[in-house]
């Protein structure tokens, strides 16, 4: 219920897995695990903007986070008769998250001149759950093809967070301000969505299948930040530029119509789905405003499956898909835990509008044991959601915060004309004098992805291109290793900020060990050896890590 966390993480897991048939009708299956994480990340960035005023910005970053998580899930199945199926899957995982976080960011101007800058420290103690559950029934008619089913998905979770932050800020004109706080903040979100799926056949070869999905997810999220009272030695005082308090309810209606056709080697199945939407989100503090947005989407999807042979075959997918905004996306509210570089949620945005396409060519030689897979993958976003970014020139007042000159806004904005495309492909064959198989592999991805700095359009243009060579051990079946190298050549071309353009080289050496020394216990490790070249001389870097 966290972001992923960079840096290095030492985790010790345990966990227990079940399965068993209970008589002929009854499969169930089941697992309980848990996790401790002990992270820990140092950063150093040091960034140019190529701003009239040279803008320099510094930042020395210490974090740690120490994670608790228990996960547990449960899948009954119920075989009635030979007509009739029952599966139930229920899943809970309990977190708790502490983390510490110690910053100092400055900027500087012109040279050397120093503008402002800040130094921050914050605690926060997460504690949260996440249950969901799978619930369906099917029925197969007498007539082959003919099958009606229906599920119900429901999913609740909900977090608290308690935390305190302090920061002194010196804004270079004598002006030194400095926050001393508590918080505490409150979010949950539940969903519950049904779907119900008919299918008739049309003949041996073709069937039609009526489908209908109704969806409901009600969030809220709320802060309440205090500041330090001297008077009174106490967090009394409450802040009302930095509370909050949003709920928002989506709503879709979603039916749909699709054709199936399967013989022989083809599979095919062409679709289409119109789906009626709504958002409604409100927020009574710290500002009062409303969301009300309705959307209809007409959602088009299609799969093929192609065999060429028993061990050739080609397989294609296209999907169509809507995603709304998070809710602190939404949010109305700013976010200061680095007041240099300030961030804020924007109440206008639009949900987006995904289409993605897969496409995959395998191959397997059974006499000479080569195999081939070709991928190619595309995607384009409909009301990208990107980041506009302000450096402003002078004091503002955001959301009731003031926010001082040289200082940073970003906030959410939907824009077109995000796009990407990947290519990635695998040979392998065996080499026999070692006992081992060796694969080669090799590919290119790229991005478009728009953004706004100051209000100008900037288009990002990533170029990824990849290769390596992979060894995988065949000595015995107790003892198995393998041996990897992926090599990766960037390109970074901008439309607006030429500066920031780049080239830059990734290298990743593996070496992976597995073996059984006991009937029943293993023992594993892995080494990777990662470089990175081509940065500003101070960022090429190479490091060694090692797992077991």
């Amino acid at each position: 219920m966290v972001s992923t966390q960079n840096g290095n993480t030492a985790t010790q897991a345990a966990g227990l897995n079940y399965s068993d048939a209970w008589g002929k009708k009854i499969t169930v299956s089941g697992s309980y695990f848990y996790n401790y994480t002990d992270n820990k990340n140092h950063s150093d960035i040091t960034r140019n903007y190529f701003t009239d005023n040279n803008l320099v910005y510094k930042q020395i970053n210490d974090d740690r986070v120490i994670n608790q998580n228990h996960r547990t899930n449960f899948r009954f199945e119920y075989n009635i008769d030979s007509a009739n199926k029952i599966i139930l899957s229920p899943s809970l995982s309990f977190q708790n998250n502490a983390t510490q976080s110690n910053l100092a960011a400055s900027n500087i101007i012109f040279d050397n001149q120093f503008l402002s800058n800040t130094n921050t420290r914050s605690s926060i103690d997460n504690v949260g759950y996440d249950f969901s559950n799978f619930l369906m029934y099917q029925h197969k008619f007498a007539k082959r093809g003919r099958s009606i089913s229906l599920s119900l998905n429901t999913t609740l979770n909900e977090k608290n967070n308690d935390g305190t932050y302090v920061s002194q800020n010196n804004y270079g004109d004598t002006l030194i301000t400095g926050l001393d706080q508590t918080f505490v903040t409150y979010s949950n979100s539940k969903k519950i969505s049904a779907n119900l799926s008919y299918t008739e056949p049309l003949n041996k070869s073709s069937q039609l299948q009526l489908s209908y999905n109704p969806s409901y997810t009600e969030g809220l999220s709320n802060k309440s930040t205090n500041d330090y009272d001297s008077l009174a030695s106490d967090y009394i005082d409450f802040n009302s530029a930095l509370s909050n308090k949003y709920n928002n309810i989506y709503q879709t209606q979603k039916g749909g119509l699709s054709y199936k056709y399967q013989k022989e080697k083809l599979n095919l199945s062409i679709g289409v789905d119109a789906q009626q939407s709504t958002l409604l989100g409100e927020q009574t503090f710290p500002f009062e405003f409303t969301v009300n947005r309705d959307f209809q989407n007409i959602l088009p999807n299609a799969r093929l499956n192609y065999k060429f042979s028993k061990a050739k075959n080609l397989r294609a997918n296209y999907r169509s898909s809507t995603n709304i905004p998070s809710i602190s996306q939404l949010q109305n509210v700013v976010d200061v835990s680095n007041p240099l570089q300030v961030r804020s949620g924007n109440p206008d945005l639009k949900q987006t509008f995904d289409n993605n396409l897969n496409i995959r060519y395998g191959g397997f030689n059974a006499v000479t044991s080569r195999n081939a897979m070709l991928f190619i993958n595309g995607s384009y976003t409909d009301n990208y959601i990107s980041n506009a970014t302000y450096i402003l020139a002078s004091d503002s007042v955001i959301q009731g915060y003031l926010v001082k000159a040289g200082s940073q806004l970003t906030k959410p904005v939907n824009l077109k004309g995000f796009y990407s495309a990947r290519t990635f492909f695998v040979y392998g064959f065996p080499v026999s004098a070692i006992k081992s198989n060796l694969n080669v592999n090799g590919g290119v991805t790229y991005n478009h992805t728009p953004s706004l700095i100051n209000n100008v359009l900037n288009i990002s243009d990533n170029y990824a291109l990849n290769g390596g060579a992979y060894i995988g051990s065949n000595i015995s079946k107790d003892l198995d290793f393998s041996l990897g190298y992926n090599g990766t050549y960037n390109i970074v071309k901008n439309s607006k900020q030429k500066q920031s353009d780049n080239n830059y080289v990734t290298q990743a050496t593996t070496f992976k060990l597995n073996w059984i020394f006991l009937e029943g216990f293993v023992v594993n490790t892995d080494v990777v050896y990662t470089i990175y070249n081509g940065l500003s001389q101070s960022y090429n870097q190479d490091y060694f890590l090692w797992n077991a």
